[in-house]
């Protein structure tokens, strides 16, 4: 578990910086996006912990002086407790440090932020170039099959898509796990683990879409028919229902135990990504054997293999690119409900309480 965490983590930083590293704090921008959002006056608004901010200067702090619980502190400072938010602390100080507090931190903000952007729309570009590139090299410069003719090109997406779709299923799975286990010990760790399994079970069950499409597409020019009962299309269909009915748990079910509900469903659903995979070994079936692994013999000519992998490199990083964004945009989501929830139960950390009396 230990592993699967360092896993995720990993993941989650390339999640937050592609979807411009607004992950933690559901109305932060730019700026605030490493828990710090200078406002007009200077004043540094800390990341939130359960739906409380605390602000303080940057300058104060460069200085040297400790914030104190009383208010007291370093020399010219006022300090106001100013409900924002559910309860949250503002700091009033001296016009020359909040001139200091804001020259430090506003630019470095920016600067960070717009790095972010500029590495996903950097991301973006490269992921359109390189499926650009896979469209022309399968259409216009891998020979024609000899046996199926030019409908056998469409093979060049459909092994992508079923690809992406494991790969999104797997981190579905290794994220579900790690919610489990961290749920009642690292809450923001459980957070990010689960909006990235809502992501990654969007993504897999697009990727099935597009596979069960293409599938049907080859299905009605090389067989006649759009679809058959056999075993590996039929296990497959079974899978993308389990995790449509996944994301549908996922948006109308309502309650404290949602989460903890879907992601032992996840598990479950996971177990039938094996059986997709091996249902063309284990029963005869009107699919054909694997291209890839199969009996000796199997695979095809080296000259089509760059469509390949130009066109699986180009679809696994639009899968994760989008999923990116809706990490960010899930994540977001949730830090703003249970905000919501800790201000209707008037829930106040023993800090802020202390403080105030």
């Amino acid at each position: 578990m230990a592993r699967s965490g360092q896993i995720l983590a990993y993941g989650v930083v390339l999640m937050e910086v592609m979807g411009g590293g607004e992950g933690d704090d559901p109305e932060s921008g730019d700026e605030a996006a490493h828990g710090e959002d200078p406002s007009a006056d200077g004043t540094v608004v800390r990341g939130q912990r359960g739906g409380f901010a605390y602000a303080e200067n940057l300058a104060a702090k460069a200085d040297g002086h400790e914030h104190d619980a009383e208010g007291e502190g370093y020399p010219g400072q006022h300090v106001t407790f100013v409900p924002y938010r559910g309860y949250e602390w503002e700091e009033e100080i001296g016009q020359n440090q909040r001139e200091r507090g804001t020259q430090q931190a506003r630019p470095r903000f920016r600067r960070k932020g717009e790095g972010m952007k500029l590495w996903r729309w950097l991301w973006l570009l490269v992921t359109l170039g390189v499926l650009a590139e896979g469209f022309r090299v399968a259409l216009f410069v891998v020979p024609t099959d000899a046996a199926q003719g030019d409908v056998q090109r469409i093979f060049y997406y459909h092994i992508p898509s079923w690809a992406g779709m494991g790969l999104f299923f797997a981190i579905n799975l290794v994220c579900s796990l790690l919610y489990l286990a961290v749920k009642n010990r690292n809450q923001v760790l459980a957070l990010k683990a689960d909006a990235l399994a809502v992501a990654s079970a969007e993504i897999g069950v697009v990727f099935c879409l597009i596979g069960l499409v293409t599938g049907s597409l080859w299905g009605r020019a090389v067989w006649g028919i759009w679809w058959t009962w056999d075993a590996r299309l039929t296990s497959t269909l079974v899978l993308w229902l389990i995790y449509v009915a996944y994301l549908l748990l996922r948006r109308f079910a309502a309650g404290p135990q949602m989460r903890t509900l879907a992601a032992v469903m996840a598990i479950f659903g996971y177990l039938d990504v094996p059986l997709v995979y091996f249902s063309t070994r284990w029963w005869r079936t009107q699919h054909p054997a694997p291209v890839f692994g199969g009996a000796p013999g199997s695979g095809i000519d080296p000259s089509m293999m760059p469509a390949v992998w130009w066109n699986l490199a180009g679809w696994v990083m639009w899968g994760i690119f989008v999923a990116s964004l809706r990490y960010v945009s899930e994540y977001r989501a949730q830090k703003a409900e249970q905000d919501e929830a800790l201000r209707l139960l008037d829930v106040e950390p023993a800090g802020v309480a202390g403080a105030g009396r």
